[in-house]
């Protein structure tokens, strides 16, 4: 981090840590595309939403803060795993940081239970966080780059849909396009499928028109 970048996003930084492998660091870290330009990481909207979040939650104090900003710095694994564990945590935050911005009392839940608390025993309100998102293409993608790295293959993954990709893949076809891909017994993989990630379903009212397919290839890059 150079110098003249000290002052941006403080609050982020400090609950961050030095931690090279933070889920983040790659925002902070990502090299400029162009020669001579330096990578503006301080304008990353990612970041930047980050930072008021936790501004917001400074100046409000809640209990159970200080082990939320522990927990925050430990996270320590940039896969893609690592990320989505991470976003968890990050749905906590956001939710939070409204109430604190709204003035509504409450604080973290350190023990068992609902993440956030509202009020005392025995009229007290708890609220539950999720962060569920479609097991997309990019997703399917990102396994499979990282599962190919650690097997020390320098080869890139291109995945095309037909007519337009969907919104979610199906566990199913997700495990199948994995397994063939990366076997799980170390046998040798096959280098491109074609499955139907959204096949039509009749009994659902899902006519074949709006059945799509997808390839997906293993190539060097």
């Amino acid at each position: 981090m150079s110098t003249s970048s000290q002052g941006y996003l403080p609050v982020l930084r400090r609950w961050m840590g030095d931690g090279p492998t933070h889920p983040l660091r790659s925002n902070v870290d990502r090299p400029s595309r162009h020669p001579g330009i330096t990578h503006a990481w301080w304008r990353d909207p990612v970041l930047t939403c980050l930072e008021e979040t936790l501004v917001l939650l400074e100046g409000a104090q809640p209990g159970g803060l200080d082990s939320m900003a522990r927990t925050f710095r430990a996270f320590d694994d940039s896969s893609w795993a690592g990320k989505e564990q991470f976003l968890r945590h990050r749905a906590e935050l956001v939710v939070a940081s409204l109430l604190a911005e709204a003035q509504v009392p409450f604080r973290f839940n350190t023990g068992p239970g609902p993440d956030l608390l509202m009020g005392e025993e025995p009229l007290c309100l708890g609220i539950e966080i999720s962060s569920r998102r479609p097991k997309s293409l990019f997703d399917l993608s990102q396994t499979l780059r990282e599962g190919l790295r650690a097997r020390g293959l320098d080869l890139g993954v291109s995945i095309r849909t037909d007519p337009i990709p969907p919104v979610a893949i199906r566990s199913e076809v997700r495990n199948a396009i994995i397994e063939q891909i990366l076997p799980a017994d170390g046998s040798p993989a096959v280098r491109s499928l074609r499955v139907m990630a959204a096949p039509a379903r009749p009994e659902d009212g899902i006519p074949r028109r709006g059945s799509r397919s997808l390839s997906a290839v293993v190539e060097r890059p």
